[in-house]
């Protein structure tokens, strides 16, 4: 699969890189806090608004064979090891399934949204349940 410009230049290893912060802060009206890349992975987390919530947006900086859209099939692995990478490793995260008619699907993009404490759903350990 074909890469997307530039993401040889950043090595393997996920790492903050303000250049393009900076970058996305001259071309955007809401750019991202931070952005994280790799050869791999591009990761932005934005902050919404919503008190204690930050988004995470992650995409694989391969292409479709077609060159339209980003790689597709990120794991679940793959998505709490990022968490984990850019220092939300002991939070919580949500991803949402929105109904259809609510549906955005521009990229292969996932968005994970770290929150300020456990939901009142959350799988506990036994030991860990009030």
């Amino acid at each position: 699969m074909k890469r997307a410009p530039n993401a040889e230049h950043y090595g393997r290893r996920l790492r903050r890189r303000p250049e393009l912060e900076a970058r996305a802060a001259e071309v955007s009206a809401r750019p991202p806090v931070e952005v994280w890349a790799s050869r791999d992975w591009l990761v932005q987390i934005f902050h919404d608004g919503l008190d204690g919530v930050e988004r995470i947006t992650v995409n694989r900086t391969t292409l479709t064979p077609r060159g339209d859209r980003w790689a597709d099939r990120i794991t679940w692995d793959e998505l709490q090891q990022l968490k984990a990478d850019t220092g939300r490793g002991e939070r919580w995260a949500l991803e949402v399934y929105p109904p259809a008619q609510h549906l955005v699907d521009d990229a292969n993009m996932r968005h994970l949204f770290v929150v300020a404490e456990a939901p009142l759903f959350a799988w506990l350990r036994e030991e860990e349940r009030p």
